[in-house]
C-alpha cells in the first residue's frame, strides 16, 4: 500500500527560494504524520529507523513547478536492502487521502507565506555529522545553507555546497 501524489505551481512567489520546494515538502510531509517519528535524509527522502520509505521529487518546465511524493504505507516483505513502510497493516484509503490532502495544503502554505523554518527542517536531519559521498569525493555534512544546498566539509578540509541529491551516506 503506497501514496502517490503531486502537487502543481502555476507560479510560487516571486523572492521564494525554488530550491527550498524539496526540503518543504519532505518536512510537510513528517508534519502531516506527525505521531510517527519519521527523519529525513538530505534533501528529499523520507526515512523510518534509518529505513528509506519515500521521497520527493520536483520538477521544473515551462515556468511551473511540479512536486511529486511517493510514500510506502505497508510493504509487507520488501526485496529493496534499506528499504520499508510506515505501518505494519494496511490502512483505510481515506486517511491516505487525508494524509494527501494535508500534506500539499501545508507545502501550499508553507510557500505562498514563505514561512519555512528551515532550523525546524535540520531538527528531523540525519544526515548532518555523517560522512558522504557524492559524484566528486567524499566529505562530512555540516549544515544546510538558507538556499536549501548541503555544507559539505571535504575530505581535504575545503567548504562546498552541494544542491545535487546523489548523495550517500558512508555506513
Amino acid at each position: 500500500q503506497a501514496l502517490a501524489c503531486s502537487l502543481v505551481f502555476n507560479e510560487v512567489p516571486q523572492h521564494f527560494i525554488k530550491t527550498l520546494i524539496p526540503l518543504i515538502s519532505g518536512y510537510s510531509y513528517l508534519e502531516t504524520v506527525s505521531n510517527i517519528d519519521l527523519h529525513l535524509k538530505w534533501p528529499n527522502d523520507i526515512l523510518l529507523n534509518d529505513a528509506k520509505v519515500g521521497g520527493i521529487l520536483v520538477e521544473e518546465k515551462d515556468s511551473k513547478i511540479c512536486i511529486g511524493m511517493g510514500i510506502n504505507y505497508f510493504w509487507e516483505n520488501p526485496k529493496l536492502p534499506n528499504a520499508s513502510g510506515i505501518y505494519t497493516e494496511k490502512l483505510d484509503g481515506q486517511i491516505l487521502n487525508n494524509h494527501a490532502l494535508h500534506w500539499g495544503e501545508l507545502t501550499l502554505n508553507t510557500i505562498q507565506k514563505n514561512s519555512f523554518d528551515l532550523s525546524e527542517y535540520k531538527k528531523k536531519l540525519t544526515t548532518l555529522g555523517k560522512l558522504i559521498e557524492y559524484p566528486e569525493g567524499r566529505g562530512w555534512a555540516r549544515d544546510v545553507n538558507i538556499d536549501g544546498s548541503l555544507s559539505v566539509e571535504t575530505i581535504s578540509g575545503e567548504m562546498i555546497n552541494l544542491t545535487s541529491p546523489l548523495i550517500s551516506e558512508v555506513k
